[in-house]
Parts: structure tokens; sequence; C-alpha cells
């Protein structure tokens, strides 16, 4: 499905991920590749799972007041995706499935990490990893501290990650 990494830097965090996302179309599922890193001016979502989430998170682009947020607590990232879960489940209701890896991503700003699934909005001080490579992408980031190479690693190790790998970073 995916690898989104991310690791806080003396002046900077990095976030990277694969390309490789479920698509439905007309019922069926296929593989797509595009960018899951979903950037705004104070902070950049990495999300984990099928497309319909990048669709909920491009549509946040077009609000002003979703552009200007700054995030510094994990109980304001928790309100922020509280909606997102809310918009994404009524997809649902319109016949759209999702899996658990739909509901983890990363959000980084200029000097903080939060994981994030839909009961849990972790802050991490140094990495967080999410996704089906997350285990691989976790023991790459404890050896190196590259997100980029975490990601190559685990679209080198496991089938369900893959495509182009794409980063971003916010300096200090």
């Amino acid at each position: 499905m995916t690898c989104i990494a991310a690791i806080n830097l003396k002046d900077r965090v990095v976030i990277a991920s694969d390309s490789q996302v479920n698509a439905v179309q007309g019922g069926k599922t296929f593989p797509a590749n595009f960018s899951k890193l979903i950037e705004f001016p104070n902070f950049i979502i990495g999300f984990s799972g099928e497309a319909i989430a990048w669709h909920v998170l491009q549509g946040y682009k077009a609000s002003a007041s979703i552009r200007k947020r700054r995030f510094k607590t994990s109980q304001e990232v928790y309100i922020f995706f509280r909606k997102f879960y809310l918009d994404l489940y009524k997809l649902i209701d319109k016949g759209i499935e999702l899996t658990k890896e739909a509901n983890e991503l990363i959000l980084i700003t200029k000097d903080k990490i939060f994981l994030i699934n839909e009961s849990l909005v972790e802050e991490c001080e140094i990495m967080a990893t999410c996704g089906s490579g997350a285990d691989i992408a976790t023991g790459s980031l404890a050896r190196v501290p590259d997100p980029e190479l975490a990601v190559a690693e685990a679209i080198k190790r496991r089938s369900d990650c893959g495509g182009d790998i794409h980063t971003k970073e916010l300096i200090r």
C-alpha cells in the first residue's frame, strides 16, 4: 500500500513517501501513482491508503482557514483530523470502501511531527513512519536519518510499496 517516513533534523523536518496508491474506478481497484504529500503553507500531510484520501485533502487546500493553520499541539491536530475523518466517512456512506491504511497520516510542521490514525494523534519527537512499509522504514531511519532512503528500502523489500519517491521539507 504505502510508506511514509518523516524525521526531525537540526534545521528542518523532512518527509518522504512512495507513490503507489490504490484507486477505485467503476467498482474496480487499480494501482495509481501520484504524490501522497499534500503541501500547505505551514504544514505538509503525508497519507497512507487509497486515492480518495488525497481528494479529501486536496479539497482542503481551497479553504483559506485551513491553509493558514499552524499546529502546535496534538489536540489541535486531533480536532483538524476529526473533521477529515468525518469527511472521509461520508464517502463510505456513498459506497466507497476504505482499508485501515487509509486512516494513517503524518503531519509535519517546521518543528514537529504528528502521527495520526483515526483515534490517536501522537507527537513524535524524532521520527515517524506509517503504511505497510513502516517497519522497514523505521529500521532504516534508526540507522541513517534519511526519509528518502527509508522509503527506498521499503520499496525494495515490499511489493505493496512502489512508484517514485517524493520528498518535501520545512526549514526552521
